[in-house]
């Protein structure tokens, strides 16, 4: 499925439009980016924004988490 990437939340979480089931965000499967309050989860966050940020994107579900 193809949805547009609205923007892009850590290193490895971005939200989506439109949505997939009742969630607009997307985890990336295998990918586990440091922590934002790092100065290399500052890096992968700024890379992965680089990448996607604003472009349609192909998601391919693996697993979906139920966050409450």
């Amino acid at each position: 499925m193809k949805r547009l990437v609205k923007k892009v939340i850590d290193g490895d979480t971005f939200e989506v439009f439109p949505r997939i089931g009742n969630s607009s965000y997307v985890r990336l499967a295998g990918l586990n980016a440091p922590k934002l309050e790092s100065k290399r989860g500052i890096l992968a966050y700024n890379r992965l924004k680089k990448l996607i940020e604003g472009k349609t994107v192909t998601i391919v579900p693996k697993k979906r988490v139920r966050v409450e």
